[in-house]
């Protein structure tokens, strides 16, 4: 592996300078390359693409890369390419994400984006394209301040792995439907540690939810959190074979959990408190288990349950006051 830095091809970092042409240069001529620690800032006004078996590493602690054009900041294709210890500094008013999964020219596997922080970004994490991606990792990623949707994910495959990842927002109360985290048309994505969390996280409007889930099958929650969101905290849509553990939904403008057309979800230890809405609720025909959480302070009532195979183990009071699952039984 050929490894350069980005200074060897006359990048500046002062914040003012355009560096695109040493970067596009460096990453033409090595397959890793460094990003020293910038006197200011890396300037970009163009997007970069890193086509298999690239890595661009920050040196210092979110080496800080200001993105100052329209279109995605960096974009992934192929296989085996590497994000790690960036700072990416975006504009909510130009469009583009700051990480793009491009799958038009064939299945993006084995990709690694890691300790990344993103700020004042349109969109986040994004994927497109006529394939899939296959085994994707995407970690230690905090999103602050952005204008839409922090990830949005719609061909992922095989285990895509999303883990410790905070998504902070601050949304104009014009901006509808814009949920925080989208998982559409996928197999085996995994997620540890996501938060959507902040003051009036993604908005007033109630059709702004925390994570939305839909047209997919075998999805894993673990440790997720949905807080002071507009609407739903977790919704799934059309979902086969959900699996939820010790996930929390707090402050949400409607329902804390929301499953509808979906079958087999099942939710061990989760937790809906303070909610506007139900702290859970599944209609349609499918299955349904939740054991082992509270549901709590749910100003629209705890559960509402529209088929004969949803099941909560649980004991509990009436009168709002709360649930808590404790084993074998009915609520």
């Amino acid at each position: 592996m050929t490894t350069c830095s980005v200074m060897d091809f006359g990048a500046v970092g002062n914040g003012v300078a355009d560096d695109t042409t040493a970067f596009l240069s460096a990453l033409s001529n090595a397959d890793k390359v460094i990003m020293p620690r910038p006197a200011v800032r890396y300037r970009l006004t163009a997007g970069l693409a890193l086509n298999g078996e690239k890595s661009l590493i920050g040196e210092a602690e979110f080496t800080k890369v200001h993105k100052d054009f329209a279109g995605a900041m960096f974009t992934l294709r192929n296989n085996e390419n590497v994000l790690h210890n960036i700072g990416l500094e975006g504009n909510p008013g130009q469009v583009g994400a700051a990480i793009y999964v491009d799958s038009a020219a064939g299945a993006v596997q084995y990709n690694d984006v890691s300790k990344i922080r993103m700020i004042n970004c349109y969109n986040g994490i994004e994927d497109g394209g006529a394939s899939i991606g296959i085994k994707n990792r995407f970690k230690d990623i905090t999103m602050l301040l952005h204008k839409n949707r922090g990830i949005i994910l719609t061909r992922q495959f095989a285990y895509t792995d999303l883990e410790n990842i905070t998504v902070d927002y601050t949304q104009n109360a014009a901006v509808v439907n814009i949920p925080a985290v989208v998982i559409v048309n996928a197999e085996g994505v995994r997620l540890n540690k996501v938060d959507v969390t902040g003051s009036n996280a993604i908005g007033p409007c109630g059709t702004q939810y925390g994570f939305w889930f839909q047209n997919s099958s075998a999805i894993w929650l673990n440790e997720c959190m949905a807080d002071t969101v507009g609407g739903v905290g977790f919704y799934f849509s059309n979902v086969n074979h959900a699996y939820l553990a010790s996930n929390v939904a707090s402050l949400c403008g409607s329902h804390g959990f929301h499953s509808s057309s979906s079958d087999h979800v099942i939710g061990i230890g989760n937790y809906a408190t303070s909610n506007a809405g139900r702290g859970l609720v599944h209609d349609g025909a499918g299955s349904l288990s939740f054991t082992g959480g509270k549901l709590a302070s749910n100003a629209g009532g705890h559960f509402s349950l529209g088929s004969a195979k949803a099941f909560i183990a649980a004991t509990g009071n009436s009168g709002g006051a709360s649930i808590n699952f404790t084993g074998p039984g009915a609520a």
